[in-house]
């Protein structure tokens, strides 16, 4: 089963190099105001690669489309990145961990404000359904306003508020623009979703992106031993990859139904 998963992943990392080459960012530019843009980047590429694939492909080829999603994220020539990405996609598609044990984790010592911008974030997605789309998406973006002119003395806390109302919105346009597309990368997500979930429950894929990147930032901040304050930028863009990888394959694991 391991070499599977290392085919698998050196398969993905192969298929990914083209899109590598030509992504431009410079990694310095990475901004948490953004990941909600890269999110969607995302799944256009999933919907790329799924167009071309009957609904009942095998996992193996699911899983490899995954990975190649979730590295799409990386910057040109980061193979490092791009393991991490497999690393994250078998992790989150095999954990069924309840989420809400990483957000009360990250809330616990959260900035009072940010952390009422969180709870606001996941208290309209929880209201979102066919017909409020606009409204949620305006009252999201109101509190994405907010929290980056926030002021306060806890700037990893502020980093990861914007990151996850930036997912929170990206997502909320993508998964409610299902029902009306002429896209075919998101036809195809579409062709490859349960339809009752997609069409009609698009808030609790919302929320899987959501709890994606609170993870992302829970596990990636457990690993450091400094404080925020003595990171290098390179640091902080590790922290914003990997919300924004774990959003990406926590979003997936929902779409699969997995």
């Amino acid at each position: 089963m391991k070499f599977i998963q290392v085919v698998i992943a050196l398969t993905a990392i192969l298929n990914t190099s083209s899109a590598l080459r030509s992504h431009k960012n410079d990694p310095r530019e990475l901004k948490a105001e953004d990941l909600g843009k890269y999110h969607n980047q995302a799944f256009d590429k999933l919907g790329e690669l799924l167009a071309n694939v009957s609904a009942d492909v095998d996992d193996h080829k699911v899983f490899q489309h995954a990975v190649s999603a979730v590295a799409s994220s990386c910057n040109k020539g980061d193979i490092e990145c791009v393991f991490r990405a497999h690393e994250t996609t078998m992790e989150v598609l095999h954990n069924g961990e309840d989420s809400g044990v990483h957000r009360r984790k990250l809330l616990e010592s959260f900035d009072g404000n940010l952390k009422k911008s969180i709870e606001n974030v996941y208290e309209n997605v929880s209201l979102l359904n066919t017909n409020n789309s606009e409204s949620v998406l305006e009252t999201l973006n109101g509190i994405l306003i907010d929290a980056m002119n926030m002021e306060t003395s806890k700037e990893v806390d502020k980093v990861v508020a914007i990151g996850v109302v930036s997912v929170a919105i990206a997502s909320t346009e993508l998964w409610t623009s299902l029902r009306s597309t002429s896209d075919p990368r998101r036809l195809a997500l579409l062709r490859h979703c349960d339809a009752r979930r997609c069409l009609d429950d698009s808030s609790s894929i919302v929320q899987d992106d959501i709890d994606g990147a609170i993870e992302g930032a829970v596990d990636f901040l457990a690993e450091q031993i400094s404080s925020f304050s003595l990171l290098g930028i390179f640091q902080v863009v590790e922290l914003l990859q990997k919300m924004l990888q774990e959003s990406i394959a926590r979003s997936i694991r929902g779409l699969l139904g997995i």
